[in-house]
C-alpha cells in the first residue's frame, strides 16, 4: 500500500494543515484578547498546551474514521459505495482557504493596525505625567551601609522644615565620611519625603541595610530631636536617641549621632586609622540657619533657586564672613548661575570664576578639610580646562568624603572632558551605587554607555529613568537620544515632542537633531537658540549666505565663543567657501597645534572642516599635517572603548580625506547600521572624491531610503 496516497485518500494531510492552520489563528487572536480582559499568564500556556496535545489525536482520528451519511464510522467499515471521502476532502479544501484568508487577513491587522496601536501605547503609558512612581529596586545591599530619610518637622507651627532637613543632610554628611560606611546621597534619601512608603520598600530600593529616621521639634532656642536606627531586613530598632538640648547644642548632637550609629553598626574606626567625625560648629546660629535654607535651593539647580540661595548666603556671610561652608556654597552658587553650558543664569563664566575663587580660596583657607571646597575647586579647574589641577581638588575631596555625590560627578564630568571613557564610567557607575535615584548620573551614564556603543544597556538605564521620572526632561532626553542613535527617528518624536509641551529648556535641540536627521529643514529652523542645526538647516535649503552672515555677526558679538568660531568655520566648509575656511582657521588658530590645544578632547568638527577645505584647496602639507593630529585623537578614543555610530562615521570621514577609500566605505556601512542618519551625506565635503564611487552611492540610497522609512511613519513625502 502506498502510504502517501492512503493518507490522502483518508485526508489526514488536510486535517494536519486545517488543525495548525486554526491553531494559529486560536494562538494569535488569544494573544491579543486574552491581556484585554487581564487573562492571567497561565491561560495562554494552557491553551498553546491544549492545541499541541489536540494535533496527534486529530490526526489518529482522521486516519481510523470517516464521515459518513450515517454517521462517523471506522474507516475499515465503509465501502467504496459508502465512502464521500473525495466529497469531504473538496469541503475540506475549501476551509482550509477560508481559514487561510482569515489568518491572511488577522495578519494584516496585527501588523498595519493594532502593532503601531500597541507601540503608541506603550510610548505613551512610558511618558505619561501621571504614572505611578515605581523606583527601581537595586542589589543586594552591603552589611554597612544607610540611607538618612529627612527628619520629620515637628515644630507646633509646622515651619522649620528647612531646619529638620538640614540637621538630616548634616548627619548624611558626617556619616558619608566614613570610609567603611556606604551612605546614600541625599537625592535619593530625599526622594521618599511626602511618600507614605514602606521602610523595607525604601531600603530595597536604595539597596541599603540600615535606615535613620527620626524628628525635630523647634521653639525658639529649644531643641527636641529623635532619631532612630532601623534594620531593613526585619524593621528591628538597632538604636534610638533623644535629645532635649539648647539650640547652640545642635552641632554636638549631629556628632553625637554619627558616632553612635558607628557604634551601632560595629564600625572599628580605630582599625580604619579614623576618629569619630565631628560636625564644625558655625560661629553664628543666624548664619547657619540662612546656610540650611539655601543648601537644598541649590541642590534643585533652577535659576530662581539658585538667585534665592546667592542671596541667602550673601546674608548668612554677614553675619559670619568666616563661615567656611557658606563660603564654599556661595562659591558653588555662582558657577551655576554662570551663562552657556551647564548653567542655569546668565553671569559670563569669566566673571563668575573671578567671584567664585576667592570665595574657595578663603573657605580653604580657614578649613583646609572642607571636601566640599575642595569639589567646587574641582569644578572651576574643569571649567578653565585645567584637567590636573582639577582631579587634584576632586582627590582632595573624595578623600576627606568618599561619599560626596558631587565630587564623584564633577569628578565624572572632568574625566568625560578629558575623553576617559572607561574611567568616568567607573566613576558613574560609583555614583549610582551611593545615589541610585539621581537624575543627572543616570542620564549621564546611559550617554557612557551609548558612547561605548553599548546601546541596549543604555536602554535599560533610560527605563528606570522613566519608570521613577516619568515626565522629567533629562528623562525624555535620554528616551530620545536611545531612538535617535538607534535610527528610529519616527519614535524619537514622542519624547522630544513631550519636552516641547512641558517646556523643557532642552527641548530645541533634541527636537533641532530629531528634525534634522529626517531632513525636516523648515522644522530646525521655526527653534530658536540652537545655531548650529540652524546653520545646517539653511545650507540644506541652499541659504549658505545667510548661515554666514548669522554666524558672523554672533562670532563678532562674542569673540571668545569656542562653538561659534567652530561653527562658522565648518559652515564655511559646508557651503564650499574652502580659501574662508582657511583664513578663519589661520586667523583664529594659527595652526594645527594651537587648534589642538584650544578644543576638547573629544571634539572632531573642526579638524574635519579644516581638512577637508586642504584637499580641496590643494594644500597636502597642511593636510598632512591635519591628518595627523586627527588621527592621534581617534587612537586615543579607540583605545578609550567609543564605538557609538557617531564615532564611527568620524572615522568614515577620516578616512575618506586621508584616501583610505576601503576603511571609508567599511566605516560608513557600520555607521548606518549602527544607526546614524544623514539626510545630506552626498553633501558632505568629508566624502566629495567618494560621490561617484559606486559603493558609496548605494550606501547613500540606503541611508535615503532608511530616512524615507521614518519619514513615512511621520506621514512626510519621500526623499528624493
Amino acid at each position: 500500500m502506498n502510504l502517501l496516497a492512503e493518507l490522502r485518500r483518508r485526508n489526514v494531510i488536510r486535517m494536519a494543515g486545517l488543525y495548525l492552520v486554526g491553531a494559529w489563528l486560536i494562538v494569535q487572536v488569544a494573544a491579543t484578547l486574552l491581556p484585554v480582559f487581564e487573562a492571567p499568564g497561565w491561560m495562554m500556556k494552557t491553551l498553546v498546551a491544549l492545541l499541541a496535545i489536540g494535533f496527534i489525536p486529530a490526526l489518529v482520528v482522521s486516519w481510523v474514521f470517516e464521515l459518513t451519511s450515517d454517521g462517523l464510522k471506522r474507516d475499515s467499515e465503509v465501502t467504496n459505495t459508502e465512502s464521500v471521502a473525495p466529497q469531504t476532502a473538496r469541503r475540506m479544501d475549501r476551509m482550509i482557504i477560508v481559514v487561510l484568508l482569515l489568518a491572511l487577513g488577522y495578519f494584516a491587522l496585527d501588523k498595519f493596525v493594532l502593532a503601531p496601536g500597541r507601540g503608541a501605547a506603550a510610548a505613551v503609558a512610558a511618558l505619561a505625567p501621571n504614572q505611578t512612581w515605581a523606583p527601581e529596586p537595586v542589589k543586594t545591599p552591603a552589611a554597612a551601609s544607610i540611607a538618612v530619610l529627612p527628619f520629620a518637622d515637628m515644630s507646633q507651627a509646622k515651619d522649620q522644615e528647612y531646619f529638620s532637613d538640614g540637621l538630616s543632610e548634616e548627619i548624611l554628611n558626617l556619616l558619608a565620611q566614613i570610609r567603611d560606611l556606604k551612605v546614600i546621597g541625599r537625592t535619593s534619601s530625599f526622594a521618599f519625603k511626602g511618600r507614605n512608603e514602606d521602610l523595607r520598600t525604601i531600603g530595597n530600593t536604595l539597596g541599603v541595610a540600615y535606615l535613620l529616621e527620626g524628628s525635630v521639634r523647634k521653639a525658639g532656642n529649644d531643641l527636641r530631636i529623635s532619631a532612630q536606627l532601623i534594620s531593613v531586613e526585619d524593621g528591628s530598632h538597632l538604636w534610638s536617641q533623644s535629645y532635649d538640648r539648647k539650640l547652640e547644642n545642635v552641632f554636638a548632637i549631629q556628632s553625637e549621632i554619627a558616632a553612635s550609629i558607628a557604634q551601632a553598626l560595629k564600625i572599628n574606626l580605630l582599625a580604619a586609622g579614623q576618629s569619630a567625625p565631628v560636625a564644625q560648629a558655625a560661629a553664628s546660629l543666624p548664619a547657619y540657619e540662612l546656610f540650611l535654607q539655601a543648601r537644598p535651593l541649590i541642590q534643585g539647580r533652577t535659576r530662581s533657586g539658585l538667585e534665592a540661595a546667592r542671596g541667602l548666603l550673601e546674608e548668612a556671610l554677614k553675619f559670619d564672613p568666616n563661615y567656611a561652608p557658606a563660603l564654599a556654597a556661595l562659591a558653588q552658587t555662582v558657577l551655576h548661575l554662570r551663562s552657556g553650558s551647564g548653567g542655569y543664569g546668565d553671569i559670563p563664566l569669566d566673571q563668575a570664576l573671578a567671584i567664585a575663587g576667592p570665595l574657595l580660596d578663603k573657605a580653604l583657607a580657614l578649613d583646609p578639610t572642607l571636601a566640599e571646597a575642595h569639589a567646587v575647586q574641582g569644578l572651576i579647574f574643569t571649567d578653565q580646562r585645567d584637567f590636573a589641577r582639577a582631579e587634584a581638588a576632586l582627590t582632595k575631596a573624595l578623600a576627606q568624603n568618599p561619599n560626596l555625590p558631587d565630587a564623584l560627578h564633577w569628578q565624572a564630568i572632568l574625566l568625560e572632558r578629558s575623553g576617559r571613557l572607561r574611567e568616568s564610567l567607573a566613576v558613574r557607575q560609583r555614583l549610582d551605587a551611593i545615589d541610585p535615584l539621581n537624575v543627572g548620573n543616570l542620564v549621564s551614564l546611559g550617554g557612557r554607555l551609548r558612547d561605548l556603543g553599548k546601546l541596549t544597556e543604555a536602554q535599560a538605564v533610560t527605563a528606570r529613568l522613566l519608570r521613577t521620572f516619568p515626565d522629567y526632561q533629562q528623562s525624555l532626553a535620554a528616551r530620545g537620544s536611545d531612538l535617535y542613535d538607534g535610527g528610529q527617528l519616527a519614535d524619537a518624536h514622542v519624547p522630544a515632542a513631550r519636552m516641547l509641551a512641558i517646556g523643557s529648556n532642552w527641548a530645541p535641540l533634541a527636537n533641532a537633531v530629531i528634525h534634522y536627521r529626517v531632513g525636516d529643514f523648515d522644522r530646525v529652523l521655526s527653534l530658536q537658540g540652537i545655531p548650529t542645526f540652524r546653520a545646517r538647516a539653511l545650507l540644506a535649503l541652499g541659504r549658505s549666505d545667510e548661515a554666514i552672515a548669522d554666524l558672523r555677526e554672533q562670532l563678532a558679538a562674542t569673540p571668545d565663543d569656542l562653538d561659534a568660531g567652530e561653527t562658522l568655520l565648518t559652515t564655511l566648509t559646508g557651503a564650499g567657501r574652502f580659501d574662508e575656511a582657511l583664513a578663519l582657521y589661520r586667523e583664529r588658530w594659527g595652526d594645527i597645534k594651537a587648534l589642538d590645544a584650544d578644543v576638547g578632547p573629544t571634539e572632531s568638527g573642526p579638524f574635519e572642516a579644516i581638512a577637508a577645505a586642504q584637499r580641496a584647496t590643494g594644500d597636502k602639507k597642511g593636510l598632512a599635517e591635519t591628518l595627523a593630529n586627527w588621527r592621534g585623537r581617534l587612537d586615543f578614543w579607540r583605545e578609550q572603548g567609543y564605538a557609538s555610530g557617531e564615532f564611527v562615521m568620524t572615522e568614515a570621514r577620516f578616512f575618506a580625506l586621508a584616501d583610505e577609500r576601503a576603511a571609508a566605505l567599511k566605516a560608513l556601512t557600520q555607521a548606518i547600521d549602527l544607526g546614524v542618519r544623514d539626510p545630506l551625506l552626498d553633501r558632505d565635503p568629508a566624502f566629495a572624491e567618494l560621490r561617484d564611487v559606486p559603493e558609496f552611492k548605494a550606501q547613500n540610497a540606503r541611508m535615503t531610503a532608511l530616512i524615507n522609512i521614518e519619514r513615512a511613519k511621520l506621514g512626510m513625502a519621500p526623499l528624493p
